[in-house]
């Protein structure tokens, strides 16, 4: 969509007449996103980030798995949110060519996946509230194998 430079009367992001979706209403899906967030329990997560992602080059493998386990009850964005602070501050920390940077890159891909799974779980209508969910998804994908 091309900028006439012009503004706009309304937000571009507002729906679109006769678009195939309704109005985000609340419901069970996003109750998560009205808890309150713990930032100590984000510094938390981003620290152990940070931590498993520098240690060596499959570091990353049981992020995800780890992170569920230490804080199940944990809103699944803040992991999501804290990988990709752990990967943002690894990549401040270490100069160019460090191969630390690639602990950096396996956090980027591993905050992704996190995302796609969620994504996944909302669409299939399976509980997604909490880290713990990830667990139960993980069991039943027959493609996940890091459980």
């Amino acid at each position: 969509m091309a900028s006439t430079g012009e503004g706009t009367a309304g937000s571009a992001c507002a729906p679109v007449s006769g678009a195939d979706h309704a109005p985000a209403t609340p419901s069970a899906n996003t109750v998560f996103l009205n808890r309150p967030v713990s930032l100590d329990r984000i510094d938390a997560m981003t620290r152990r980030a940070i931590e498993t992602l520098l240690d060596g080059p499959g570091g990353w493998r049981p992020l995800a798995r780890n992170l569920v386990a230490a804080w199940p009850d944990a809103p699944p964005l803040e992991l999501i949110f804290a990988i990709v602070s752990a990967a943002e501050a690894i990549e401040t920390m270490f100069a160019p060519g460090s191969p630390a940077l690639a602990g950096a890159e396996a956090g980027y891909r591993v905050a992704a996946l996190l995302g796609v799974d969620l994504f996944a779980m909302q669409s299939l209508g399976l509980p997604h509230q909490a880290a713990a969910d990830f667990t139960a998804y993980w069991n039943a994908d027959p493609w996940f194998r890091l459980v």
